[in-house]
């Protein structure tokens, strides 16, 4: 009975290995699909991750297209603070040349009220002599 029961036991032995063998085979069936699901996400992240590098290329294009933009934008700033700057000295200068004219004006007023004052001065004076002479009866022949 030894070897019955040996038997048995090898049996039963073979029976648990055989059990646990289709479990794993089970087991790895599963992860063969597991894999193989991983595979296919990967492949997908492969092509979003070619996307995002397609993608930063593009932005890295537009930074450099918006750092000329800026650039530009900062050579025409610098040229119109030059303009501005170029349109304070000119306004400066037209003030500096009013100032002039108003002080000419100024003194040509002044010198056109004495001429006019010398002048009525003068008409006054010739009234009175005709005025006199007018008076004097004495002078006048006709």
């Amino acid at each position: 009975m030894r070897e019955n029961q040996l038997l048995e036991l090898i049996f039963e032995e073979l029976t648990l290995i055989k059990n646990n063998t289709d479990s794993m085979k089970e087991e790895i069936a599963t992860l063969k699909e597991d894999v193989k699901g991983l595979k296919v996400d990967v492949k997908g992240l492969k092509e979003d991750v070619k996307g995002l590098k397609e993608d930063v290329k593009g932005l890295k294009e537009d930074v450099k297209g918006l750092k000329e933009d800026v650039k530009g934008l900062k050579e025409d700033v610098s040229g119109l603070k030059q303009d501005v700057n170029g349109l304070k000295e000119d306004v400066t200068s037209i003030k500096a040349a009013q100032k002039r004219a108003d002080r000419r004006i100024s003194f040509i007023y002044k010198e056109l009220k004495n001429m006019d004052d010398a002048i009525l001065g003068e008409v006054e004076r010739v009234h009175e002599i005709l005025d006199r002479h007018a008076a004097d009866g004495s002078k006048h022949l006709a």
